[in-house]
């Protein structure tokens, strides 16, 4: 004969431990810690200047130098509000500057007529490009692939 021992809980107690561990763990969506509304945020805004920066330098969904800066300064300005609520995106509107530098440099030098970019010039760009790339996919887009 099996004898079965009943240890009395207190069903109050087991049900605050119970809440208060629910309450934790749905306040955290990684281990890198809890989300806030200022990190949604920063997130969304962040995705957005990557979107603005692919649609200037990528997909070039526009056809007028007018309508290609106010895409830059969009995507400036977003990145920038995402720095805002997240610091760690500053880095974000960082490289973008320095892709649209190299882009602006280019440009004058082909407008000057002078060789529009030395070898290290180009390498220059596609590093700042790439490290755009990469901090848009740490906002959860990808820019695709870079096409001349």
């Amino acid at each position: 004969m099996t004898t079965v021992t009943v240890v009395p809980v207190d069903l109050r107690l087991t049900l605050i431990a119970l809440a208060a561990a629910l309450a934790g763990a749905s306040s955290c969506s990684s281990t890198t810690g809890p989300r806030t509304s200022a990190t949604e945020s920063g997130l969304a805004q962040a995705k957005a200047a990557c979107i603005a920066y692919a649609n200037t330098n990528r997909h070039q969904t526009t056809i007028t130098a007018r309508a290609t800066t106010i895409r830059r300064e969009r995507a400036l300005h977003e990145a920038a509000q995402a720095a805002a609520r997240v610091a760690s995106w500053a880095r974000l509107g960082r490289d973008m500057q320095r892709a649209f530098e190299h882009l602006h440099d280019s440009a004058l030098a082909q407008n000057s007529g002078r060789p529009v970019e030395t070898a290290a010039e180009l390498q220059a760009y596609f590093a700042a490009d790439e490290r755009v790339a990469q901090d848009c996919r740490i906002a959860g887009y990808d820019l695709g692939p870079l096409r001349p």
